[in-house]
């Protein structure tokens, strides 16, 4: 059987998938093939876009938010983590404004 995770840009995280995650920094740029102005996702939701170990250590594929959703007032911030639960790395992007 296939991960469905596996063939998916990013994945929306529960409440649950977020207790799972280790952060890898404070840290906190990409097109917009991400969610970031889809009004489905309110402040304090999240989505999760999975890399390898090596791309997180060398800082690649981090997910930016584009200028124009910052003019619009739509602020997300970015972490590396570490899902526990699915064993993947990646980056937790959640909307604070």
């Amino acid at each position: 059987m296939t991960n469905p995770i596996a063939n998916t840009a990013y994945v929306r995280l529960t409440n649950e998938d977020k207790q799972h995650c280790v952060t890898l920094s404070t840290r906190g740029g990409s097109s917009q093939r991400y969610p970031w102005t889809d009004p489905s996702y309110d402040v304090g939701d999240s989505f999760f876009k999975a890399m390898s170990k090596e791309e997180l250590d060398a800082d690649k594929g981090r997910p930016g938010v584009p200028s124009t959703v910052r003019e619009h007032g739509i602020n997300w911030t970015t972490k590396r983590i570490y899902r526990r639960n699915v064993k993947q790395y990646g980056y937790q992007v959640t909307r604070v404004a």
